[in-house]
């Protein structure tokens, strides 16, 4: 009569500790006999997961994890007798590669890498360049040692390639070297130092009141160009003019006039003659904000498009709407209000 069977990895080894989420590994279950002698390794028992969701085990023990954190695994065998006996329950936690998010801008010379996640506490940053075909593959604790062509992170994010080659960028633990995150990017072709755009920082206000400064931004492509002169110009100085110095490097100091009104403002790089133009309204100073119907009064599941007027009616027009409780009251597109939650009432403020 078979006694508690144990569970092996179908190569003979110990089943794993973890295993990489949405990789398969093969388990077998080996009965083992009152007397003391061990039957054939065999797959064909019933198989059983807990939690049963976090991943799928086949008849043939062929085992899936598809959630993160840890799965009991269970295997049930038969007696001739028709008794059942199963195993102790083995764990193995479901672990991910996470990915990285990496972005490759041009620069004089070479290129600035930027990785949107940080390494987590006992990672640190490692990178390879390589043609497009030879891409690395990196699968969850695999060593990425730097004698294998890993590259430690220069803190700059500045690293240089060719055009169309590819970097990997991976957060492998500080002991060992294990990778726990990897993403790729396409490096862009190194720049030459000559301007190849220029556009307004998002900064940039559109729109101001009569007789006060705004200072207006811009950014080059590449950032670190070789001449980063520009000029700025309004089409109509009897509206707004660049009349003072003092703005930081790429921004320059608006006044506006006391007429309202609106004017083109135009930055104009020196290497390239690369231009970005927006128009910029001049109007008097908002005096409140006029919203109708008031108070606002809607059913659960309503929406509403409220009509929303700055005071006077001379002044600039736009308005960002908002709710001081989302969970009653949501504002799409910043212009219509709507109610979200079908089991929610209460009160919101919308400004």
């Amino acid at each position: 009569m078979a006694d508690n069977p144990i569970m092996l990895a179908a190569d003979g080894t110990p089943v794993p500790g973890q295993l990489e989420l949405n990789k398969t590994i093969n388990l077998v279950a080996v009965p083992h006999y009152s007397d003391g002698t061990t039957g054939q390794p065999t797959a064909n028992a019933e198989w059983a997961l807990d939690p049963a969701g976090n991943g799928t085990i086949t008849a043939g023990g062929a085992l899936t994890l598809t959630k993160p954190g840890a799965t009991q695994i269970t295997a049930t065998l038969a007696n001739d007798d028709g008794t059942q006996i199963t195993s102790t329950p083995v764990t193995i936690t479901g672990v991910q590669l996470y990915a990285l998010t990496v972005t490759a801008v041009t620069r004089k010379g070479g290129q600035t890498v930027t990785v949107d996640q940080a390494p987590a506490n006992g990672e640190l940053r490692r990178y390879k360049i390589t043609n497009a075909d030879a891409k690395p593959t990196v699968a969850y604790d695999q060593v990425l040692a730097t004698a294998d062509g890993w590259v430690e992170w220069p803190e700059n994010g500045q690293i240089t390639g060719t055009a169309g080659q590819v970097i990997t960028v991976v957060h492998v633990t500080t002991q060992g070297a294990k990778a726990r995150a990897v993403g790729t990017a396409v490096l862009p072709a190194p720049s030459t130092g000559t301007v190849e755009s220029v556009a307004f920082t998002a900064d940039t206000p559109v729109a101001g009141v009569l007789s006060h400064d705004y200072t207006l931004g811009c950014v080059l492509t590449p950032a670190d160009a070789d001449d980063q002169a520009v000029t700025w110009t309004s089409s109509d100085k009897t509206i707004a003019d660049f009349t003072k110095t003092g703005a930081a490097p790429l921004h320059k100091i608006l006044t506006t006039t006391a007429k309202a009104g609106t004017t083109k403002i135009t930055v104009t790089t020196h290497d390239g003659n690369h231009t970005a133009e927006m128009t910029f309204t001049n109007s008097v100073a908002p005096t409140g904000i006029e919203v109708t119907p008031n108070p606002i009064t809607m059913r659960v599941g309503e929406a509403l498009d409220p009509a929303v007027n700055i005071l006077p009616a001379e002044a600039y027009q736009g308005v960002v709407i908002t709710s001081d409780d989302p969970d009653i009251v949501s504002v799409v597109d910043d212009s219509k209000a709507a109610t979200v939650d079908e089991s929610r009432v209460g009160e919101a403020r919308i400004g």
